[in-house]
């Protein structure tokens, strides 16, 4: 069995946007900084900073809670198809999508939920309308 590692996490993060996320949230952070300086003092600056902190060996004991390395390895793999591409490129714009349908559609169960459950239990102490 392969062990989780470091290496493998760092290729997880590259391919799936992870270290592009690390690099803009310290690049933004700085902003104040990138006004001070060129912008390819700034680059070299965010570079070494970078290099001196093990992102992803800090990262995987939380990846390794959850997935293993065959995971890993197949998630790499999957995020270098057409449709892991695709999957990447519109998951954040359809992830707060989803929440709200899911918010929606749950307040639709609950409606539905309670209808019926007048109509067969019948007026007991259920509520007569939605709680919301």
């Amino acid at each position: 069995m392969i062990k989780l590692s470091a290496p493998m996490v760092k290729k997880l993060m590259d391919v799936d946007g992870t270290s592009y996320s690390f690099r803009t949230a310290l690049t933004n952070s700085l902003y104040f900084l990138r006004k001070m300086v060129s912008e390819e003092e700034f680059e070299a600056f965010i570079e070494e900073i970078l290099s001196e902190v093990d992102i992803a060996q800090r990262m995987k004991p939380i990846y390794a809670e959850y997935y293993d390395a065959e995971d890993i390895l197949n998630f790499i793999a999957f995020f270098k198809t057409g449709t892991g591409k695709r999957f990447l490129k519109f998951q954040s714009k359809l992830l707060p999508k989803v929440s709200i349908g899911c918010q929606l559609v749950a307040t639709e169960l609950l409606v539905v939920a309670l209808k019926k459950a007048q109509d067969k239990y019948g007026e007991r102490d259920l509520p007569k309308d939605p709680p919301f």
